[in-house]
């Protein structure tokens, strides 16, 4: 079932050129080809949305991502997982979800396939690739709160994920069965994410509320408190993480630091922090202000070749959606607008990562 449009699917996607040099690759689809899921901005500065179908009236993209086989990519979209094997120039639909189901994230695993689990709940889905079509199985999670999820890079039935007390559960049959390994970090009972290295499984990091991050590098068996997420090693929550597939020494997170808050800083306490020791130490790269939007809790990608590098996206429908872009080598933040929209979700454009693509909300 090819979607031609909007109405068929509650979805949005836009693609964003990045640097400006030479002529960056697009699509096979182009800036004037594709369907209503996304267009193309050729000069960086700008985004822009498809001149299709018009939005249907409620729709959430949070789950977006590439897949291991060039051009194809998955998301979930107003209950809808959806598959592209064209570099997103046509879409196909893969599972219709129930209303309590979505929105999703997305965990690829080798094979043309993935994982779709939804944060701070139980649904998980399995897509398969059959050398032809995709498939999506549902499976019982072992927590009634996932809070995160990593595939093996190498063996596709091989996936952990973590409960929302930070213990891991290993499965070697796809997701049928779970079986816990480690033990819990040391945090209290509010607690936000669990981000797995996307090369190495026993790599983590877990972050909660006021006692800021844990990471672990053997599969849970013990646990390191994150250091410099506060200025004043005071309480911090520690709402997202991503490690960089380039170099798993190469670790972001989003944290409030909250003696800043409590003190009237003009950041707020919001920062983005970078590790480069694998999540044992951070120091603050990015901060919430003029002309910089963090909220709590982003959905952040990290470049596919540059280990220093970082997106994210920010919108309302009251400021339009923004895209942010930066390199913590050369202390650069790029910015792109566009008003009317909002953005949920950014992923980088593989064969040119000038581009990206970002997951709307329309209301």
């Amino acid at each position: 079932m090819t979607l031609k449009n909007l109405s068929l699917v509650a979805a949005g996607l836009v693609a964003l050129a990045g640097a400006t040099g030479s002529r960056a690759a697009l699509p096979p689809c182009g800036p004037e080809g594709g369907n209503p899921f996304l267009a193309f901005a050729l000069d960086g500065s700008r985004l822009l949305t498809w001149r299709g179908t018009p939005y249907p009236n409620y729709f959430v993209t949070m789950g977006l991502k590439n897949l291991d086989i060039p051009g194809f990519m998955l998301m979930e979209s107003g209950g809808n997982l959806i598959a592209s094997k064209d570099e997103g120039c046509s879409w196909s639909l893969v599972a219709t979800l129930g209303i309590d189901q979505w929105p999703l994230n997305i965990a690829p695993r080798p094979g043309g396939g993935a994982y779709a689990f939804g944060v701070n709940r139980s649904t998980l889905y399995r897509v398969d690739y059959h050398g032809q079509d995709f498939s999506a199985t549902s499976l019982r999670a072992p927590t009634g709160s996932i809070l995160g999820l990593g595939a093996d890079p190498v063996n596709p039935s091989h996936v952990r994920l973590s409960s929302d007390r930070g213990q891991i559960y290993d499965s070697i049959d796809g997701g049928v069965s779970w079986n816990p390994v480690g033990v819990t970090p040391p945090a209290g009972s509010l607690t936000y994410r669990m981000a797995f290295d996307p090369n190495n499984l026993d790599h983590a990091l877990f972050g909660g509320a006021t006692s800021g991050g844990w990471v672990t590098f053997d599969g849970g068996q013990n646990w390191t408190p994150c250091a410099g997420l506060s200025e004043t090693n005071g309480p911090v929550n520690l709402f997202n993480a991503v490690i960089s597939p380039v170099d798993s020494n190469f670790v972001w997170v989003m944290a409030l630091d909250l003696d800043q808050a409590d003190a009237g800083h003009p950041s707020g306490g919001r920062h983005f922090y970078l590790s480069t020791d694998g999540g044992v130490t951070f120091e603050p790269k990015v901060d919430n202000g003029p002309g910089v939007t963090i909220t709590n809790g982003p959905e952040m990608t990290c470049h596919p070749t540059r280990k220093t590098a970082l997106a994210w996206a920010w919108g309302s429908r009251f400021d339009g959606m923004y895209v942010y872009q930066y390199d913590a080598v050369l202390n650069r933040l790029k910015t792109a607008y566009k008003a009317g929209y909002i953005a949920r979700t950014v992923e980088y454009y593989r064969p040119d990562p000038r581009h990206l693509y970002v997951g709307l909300e329309a209301r």
